[in-house]
């Protein structure tokens, strides 16, 4: 938003960029997921009993808040190039009119 007035300016090329920069950063944090997943799988035969059951819990806990951060990130860029279009496609219908 700029000045008083309540405009609006979309640079596309900017908020498409920013877009991928989002869905890169999603993409890393698949991998950091997997990652997390892998290791801690390798370490779960040291633990049996109620350490075991613990252990799983803590590890599940970690992949559920890693998979809910994920959604969040790749939501919130397709949110940002949904209104990139939209912004884009206003501007073509808009100069149209000319």
């Amino acid at each position: 938003m700029s000045g008083v007035s309540g405009d609006i300016t979309y640079v596309h090329g900017g908020v498409a960029e920013l877009s991928s920069q989002v869905g890169t950063t999603a993409a890393r944090l698949m991998e950091i997921h997997d990652d997390v997943l892998n290791k801690t799988q390798a370490l779960q035969e040291f633990f049996e009993g109620e350490a075991g059951t613990a252990f799983h819990a803590r590890q599940m806990q970690i992949l559920k808040g890693l998979d809910g951060l994920i959604q969040i990130v790749m939501t919130h860029g397709s949110k940002i190039m949904e209104s990139s279009e939209l912004a884009h496609a206003l501007d073509v219908n808009i100069g149209a009119g000319f």
